[in-house]
């Protein structure tokens, strides 16, 4: 195992304390605030984003990008999902699932292929989308909605800049997706 699987492995279980504890933000008025805030008070949101984000952009600029707008729009899907499916039992499980899911992944990102990371995406995404639409609070759903896609988008565009810079450092040409 390389040092930077080694690292990503370490990182990720020590983590997993905190990923594991409930946050705050499902029991006010809905709001664009509110959506935008939401993924940046959740471990769970961050690890899953930013690792999506670092294990597309290791594959290039293009699936970077491609992956970006698959995981919008299954958040935007599941959100609408979970409204209509309120009392859905699966999400919480499931939501713990993607977050080992990604540790897997940062362990063994060169062993994926590009499709199945795409799917990934949308598959993980879409259950944190469900999740987010069960515990939207009352009131100006487009504006939460739009706020915790748009805030999701960052995360990951930050997990995809954190791993451009690592290649980069490591080899130009790999940071191009050559």
């Amino acid at each position: 195992m390389s040092r930077l699987n080694r690292y990503a492995v370490l990182a990720s279980t020590l983590m997993l304390p905190l990923m594991a504890q409930a946050h705050p933000g499902h029991e006010t008025h809905a709001t664009l605030m509110q959506g935008l805030l939401h993924p940046l008070t959740g471990w769970d949101h961050l690890f899953v984003l930013l690792s999506l984000g670092a294990l597309a952009a290791g594959r290039g600029p293009g699936m970077a990008m491609t992956c970006g707008a698959l995981l919008a729009a299954a958040l935007s899907g599941g959100a609408m999902i979970g409204l209509t499916w309120p009392t859905a039992s699966f999400v919480e499980p499931a939501i713990l699932v993607t977050v080992f899911g990604c540790v897997l992944l940062l362990a063994l990102r060169r062993h994926i292929s590009r499709g199945g990371l795409a799917a990934l995406c949308i598959a993980f995404a879409l259950v944190h989308g469900v999740a987010h639409g069960q515990e939207a609070p009352g009131g100006d759903l487009v504006a939460y909605f739009a706020g915790f896609t748009f805030s999701g988008a960052i995360i990951y565009a930050a997990g995809v800049m954190l791993m451009q810079r690592l290649l980069w450092r490591m080899s130009p040409a790999a940071a191009r997706g050559e």
